[in-house]
C-alpha cells in the first residue's frame, strides 16, 4: 500500500480505485488529467465545457456534476497554494480570479465566496474588490 507521500503512475489507477472508490478515483483522474492550458480558457465560453485529457490529448465533455466537482477541487487547491506562497499569488492571482469568475456558475456559493475573498484584490470590477475586503 502506498504511503501518504506516494504519487501513483497513470497505469496504477486500480490501486487508487481500491483505496478510495470508483467515483473518487474518477474525480482524481479528471483533476490530474486536465490540460489546463487548453481547458481553463474554455470556461469563459459556451457550456458545457469541453475537457482535454493531457495524457491522451482527447477532448470529451464530462457530466455537469463532474465539472462542478473538478472546479471545487481546483478552487480549493489553488486558493491553498496562493495562501501559502505570495510569489505564486502575485504571479497567478489575476488569472485565477478570471478563471473562477468565468466559471462562477459551476462553483458552489461557498467556493465562490472563498474565491472572491482571496482573489477579489485582482479583480478589475470595483464591486468585487470591495466585497472581498
Amino acid at each position: 500500500m502506498p504511503d501518504s507521500s506516494t504519487q501513483l503512475d497513470i497505469t496504477e489507477r486500480a490501486v487508487l480505485f481500491d483505496l478510495i472508490s470508483e467515483q473518487a478515483e474518477a474525480l482524481v483522474h479528471l483533476y490530474a488529467s486536465c490540460d489546463r492550458a487548453v481547458v481553463y480558457p474554455r470556461f469563459g465560453g459556451a457550456r458545457p465545457v469541453v475537457f482535454r485529457d493531457r495524457f491522451t490529448g482527447r477532448d470529451h465533455t464530462p457530466p455537469d456534476p463532474d465539472m462542478r466537482a473538478f472546479l471545487e477541487i481546483t478552487a480549493a487547491n489553488e486558493l491553498d497554494a496562493l495562501a501559502h506562497n505570495a510569489d505564486l499569488a502575485e504571479r497567478y492571482g489575476r488569472a485565477l480570479q478570471r478563471l473562477f469568475l468565468s466559471s462562477r456558475d459551476l462553483l458552489s456559493a461557498a467556493a465562490w465566496d472563498a474565491c472572491s475573498r482571496q482573489l477579489g484584490q485582482y479583480s478589475s470590477d470595483p464591486d468585487q474588490s470591495r466585497a472581498s475586503n
